[in-house]
């Protein structure tokens, strides 16, 4: 089985984070970004160390991974964070294409923002299901046991994290044509905290 690697404990924090919500807590201590500067670029920082974490599994279930970045940029994000969205969207990607398709993974800047998109050619989410995909403990495939269909916190998570960074993440998908997630960003700067 494959798993996140490098960031299970601020996932498992997360994860805590989200269920003591659930429960009608409010904030839990050390529940923050440590927003810093990096490169988002293929090659550089975050977007090689996600290719190099999920590149073993997309090898192993034969699926091509696609990373274009159009240009290199100097972002004030969470790195850790960003990357924890990039690895969950990029694993439930994987977990929902077939051998030999293609996921991609694009980052633009659009409008003065960040964009980055990841496409898959997989089996889709039915049009019904799209309004509940982000919600906690949601899983669009309630048949699948927790081991191949994960636990309904991973899309919750992301989202939470893209809008502690005052971003925006989305979700097209038609069933039989694979799904696009797409997380639209400010840049950030220094003096944002």
């Amino acid at each position: 089985m494959w798993r996140l690697t490098g960031q299970p404990a601020a996932f498992l924090g997360l994860a805590i984070v989200e269920i003591a919500r659930t429960a009608g807590v409010r904030a839990l201590p050390g529940h923050s970004l440590h927003r810093s500067d990096f490169v988002l670029r293929v090659g550089l920082h975050c977007t090689d160390k996600i290719r190099n974490q999920v590149k073993p599994a997309f090898e192993r279930d034969h699926i091509r991974l696609q990373v274009d970045c159009e240009s290199e940029g100097l972002v004030y994000w969470d790195p850790e964070r960003i990357q924890q969205v990039l690895l969950n969207i990029l694993d439930n990607a994987r977990k929902h294409s077939e051998a030999e398709s293609q996921v991609a993974m694009s980052c633009r800047e659009e409008n003065g923002k960040v964009v980055i998109r990841i496409r898959d050619e997989g089996e889709g989410i039915p049009a019904e299901e799209l309004p509940y995909v982000f919600e906690r403990l949601y899983r669009v495939e309630k048949s699948r046991s927790r081991d191949s269909g994960g636990s309904g916190l991973g899309l919750a998570i992301a989202k939470e994290i893209v809008e502690l960074h005052g971003g925006v993440i989305e979700i097209e998908s038609k069933l039989g044509s694979g799904t696009v997630a797409a997380i639209r960003l400010e840049r950030g700067d220094g003096s944002a905290e």
